[in-house]
């Protein structure tokens, strides 16, 4: 899993120029941070779960993974949608 999210995070600094990412992990999840024009972009496996959010300079910090996938796969769909909207 981790392999998975170091793979994507060299995806997303190629894709979006500026972008910082940092990977943590706990025994109970791992999370992908993407910075990226003042914004900060959550790909996180908790539980059995892959959540996905968005949190805007100045916004509060727990963002609760509004969106929700099955797999990484989804969860990755879900992150790089957010991350190319406008």
């Amino acid at each position: 899993m981790n392999e998975d999210l170091e793979k994507l995070a060299e995806e997303l600094k190629a894709e979006f120029p500026g972008a910082t990412t940092d990977i943590e992990s706990s025994t109970s999840s791992i999370m992908l941070n993407v910075r990226w024009k003042k914004k900060l972009f959550i790909l996180a496996f908790v539980g059995n779960r892959w959540g996905v959010d968005m949190v805007r300079e100045g916004e509060i910090g727990d963002t609760g993974l509004r969106i929700l996938a099955a797999d990484f796969t989804g969860g990755r769909a879900d992150l790089l949608r957010l991350m190319r909207a406008p």
